[in-house]
């Protein structure tokens, strides 16, 4: 069985009426992003420029110890 890099740059580098099929689409993605289309124009961004960083605060400080209590089951109890 083929790989599956190999079967998609088959398909991509295929022609029609002058454009390979993975301009066509990146046209197509882009003309519906012109019109408006949100999805479309995260879609072209993101894989242009990357999706924007997420920044977390880890900076939380506890003072007192971390307890954590379990649930116990009918059946633990003895």
């Amino acid at each position: 069985m083929p790989e599956i890099e190999l079967l998609l740059s088959d398909i991509l580098n295929e022609e029609k009426d002058g454009l390979n099929a993975a301009r066509a689409i990146l046209l197509a993605i882009r003309n519906k992003a012109f019109k408006g289309d949100i999805r479309a124009a995260e879609m072209l961004l993101d894989r242009a420029y990357g999706k924007p960083k997420q920044y977390v605060d880890n900076s939380v400080t506890i003072n007192e110890p971390l307890i954590i209590e379990l649930e116990k089951d009918e059946e633990d109890e003895v």
